[in-house]
């Protein structure tokens, strides 16, 4: 009896064993999300070979912030990759395993201890990005140049995706009672730090506070204080109290930026041309453009790169303006100073023709005096035949003359191919 039951106690140990080998095998093959690989040296039971994929950095495994190992045996199926989800701005750029080689593609089979990090990168690198500083109500920025220091209402710095983040500008006061507080976001936001590196464009506010020693505290209103008794006959003497002269605001300044392009000038001068206006004033004069050869002007563009209907006519904000030229030429009919009464096509005024070109050198586009034509049968060169563009006068013909720099002409070409400026003087002003 003793002996059966001894046997069937071998047995049920052999089979309970057995169980427990078997779901061992099993557990070992499960995945184990982990906080750090601390944690996994506890889970790593009996030398199993170990897939782990750690997160990286800027990337990680869904909404879960932990990288994921996975217990399995030489020849198991090789783990599903996990999916990769990559901060703002940035992309997935592959894997690299924990050697730090790039990983081109996963194995089959499980054959050895491996641990794969995902690599991110910026999206666009190296594309242009625009940092602009906003001196505020009370300040502007000091550049040297070689005229001096010249002051600006909004400076931009051009970098690029990737690059290091430029420091903030050296700011100056146009107020000696009022300090740089702080900086501030479009959103309103005040900056603490701004970021290492360049991902997004920035615009950055300075904020002004007023200095303590400049603070005028409000006048308390006088009080009645008991004095001593006089005679009747003696009434004291009025005194004035000083008061604080009340502190005045002072006027924005606004600074207004022409810029002059790549293919012209402006005041005869390929460089920027800078107003410094006060609030309220009048806005500046905008300065004259003149095209290179063989382009013409086309307008201006704000600092947002919309085009320029109109000027305003008072100061209101700073603001960049930018010359845009396209490929052209002009054809100008003018009168002669002094002259009254003489009209080209019916008008009391000059005719400007300008001709825009493709790249081919085929007209595109005519303009008579700022009026788009449109042409017969989608062919715009019959304007540029002399019989359209030179104007008819109301003279008789023996009565004037035209004139190309500075020399009387006695025909015009029979196609304008490039910029002319013709003069029509009277016989009496010759």
């Amino acid at each position: 009896m003793k002996k059966r039951f001894l046997n069937f106690a071998i047995i049920l140990i052999l089979v309970i064993t057995m169980i427990l080998s078997e779901n061992h095998q099993y557990t070992n093959k499960m995945v184990v999300e982990t906080f750090n690989k601390e944690s996994y040296a506890n889970q790593n039971i009996n030398n199993d070979i170990l897939i782990g994929f750690v997160i990286g950095n800027k990337a990680s495994f869904g909404e879960s912030i932990y990288s994921r190992y996975f217990h399995l045996e030489i020849g198991d199926d090789f783990p599903e990759v996990p999916t990769v989800y990559v901060a703002k701005n940035y992309i997935h750029d592959g894997w690299i395993d924990e050697k730090g080689n790039v990983v081109t593609e996963f194995p089959e089979k499980v054959t050895e201890t491996k641990t794969y990090t995902p690599v991110s990168k910026l999206g666009n690198y190296g594309k242009p990005i625009d940092i602009v500083f906003d001196s505020g109500k009370y300040g502007y920025f000091t550049d040297i140049e070689e005229g001096g220091y010249t002051t600006s209402e909004l400076l931009t710095i051009t970098s690029a995706v990737g690059e290091e983040y430029p420091n903030a500008p050296e700011l100056k006061s146009v107020d000696k009672g009022y300090e740089f507080d702080y900086w501030r976001d479009p959103l309103g936001n005040k900056i603490k730090d701004f970021p290492n590196m360049v991902t997004e464009e920035g615009r950055y506010t300075a904020i002004w506070k007023m200095k303590n020693s400049s603070t005028t505290e409000p006048s308390e209103e006088p009080t009645d204080v008991p004095t001593e008794s006089v005679e009747p006959t003696q009434t004291p003497e009025p005194t004035d109290i000083p008061t604080e002269p009340e502190e005045s605001k002072p006027s924005e300044l606004y600074t207004y930026t022409f810029k002059a392009g790549s293919n012209g000038k402006i005041n005869g001068q390929t460089g920027d041309v800078k107003y410094i206006v006060k609030e309220g004033d009048s806005f500046p004069t905008v300065p004259t453009v003149t095209a290179n050869k063989g382009y013409i002007f086309a307008g201006w563009i704000n600092e947002n790169k919309m085009e320029v209907e109109s000027f305003p006519s008072i100061a209101e904000y700073s603001q960049i303006y930018v010359a845009t030229w396209v490929k052209g030429f002009t054809v100008s009919f003018k009168l002669n100073e002094g002259i009254q009464n003489v009209t080209m096509n019916g008008e009391f005024s000059e005719r400007i023709l300008e001709y825009v070109k493709d790249n081919r050198g085929n007209i595109i586009e005519v303009y008579d005096n700022g009026t788009l034509l449109v042409p017969t049968n989608s062919n715009f060169s019959q304007y540029s035949l002399s019989t359209f563009a030179v104007p008819t006068i109301n003279l008789a013909s023996n009565k004037y003359a035209w004139y190309e720099n500075g020399r009387k002409i006695s025909r015009f070409p029979r196609t304008f191919t490039s910029s002319k400026e013709y003069i029509l003087k009277l016989n009496s002003q010759r």
